[in-house]
């Protein structure tokens, strides 16, 4: 297990302005620091983004979590991570280093995705809000594996 590094980035439907971050009502757990981008490249799958390890960069909001042990099972629950089952996990919670915008660098939890792309496009500006509204697409209200979020 890591060590917790105290803030998240989000890269996908967990950004502000988001009907998935409505739902899940984390706000009161975080504190917004700033626009962020971590190194990596962006997928496409469908009804949300997946970042993988990679060349590239990409995007999101950098946050401050203010309750680790109130918000990290609930967006491990989005996000279909399974602490103890990593192999049966949708996405894998883990820390990397974020480049905030106007501010100091941060290490900061990002969940990577860890199953087979299976031919997912590839987002080249690494910005998945940009990318919805250039492609005209929405956003899936649902859980990582596209049916309803087990946690909410």
């Amino acid at each position: 297990m890591h060590p917790d590094p105290g803030y998240i980035l989000f890269y996908g439907t967990l950004m502000s302005g988001f009907a998935l971050r409505r739902r899940t009502a984390i706000d009161a757990l975080l504190r917004y620091v700033g626009r962020g981008s971590v190194r990596g490249a962006l997928f496409d799958l469908g009804p949300y983004p997946a970042a993988v390890r990679a060349e590239g960069t990409v995007r999101g909001e950098v946050y401050a979590v203010t309750d680790p042990a109130a918000l990290l099972p609930l967006v491990d629950a989005v996000e279909c991570y399974l602490p103890d089952d990593p192999a049966r996990s949708e996405y894998i919670r883990a820390p990397a280093p974020v480049a905030v915008e106007g501010g100091p660098d941060r290490t900061a939890w990002i969940y990577y995705y860890a199953q087979p792309l299976a031919g997912a496009a590839w987002i080249p500006s690494g910005d998945y809000r940009e990318y919805i509204i250039r492609t005209r697409r929405r956003p899936s209200p649902l859980g990582a594996s596209g049916g309803p979020r087990t946690a909410l």
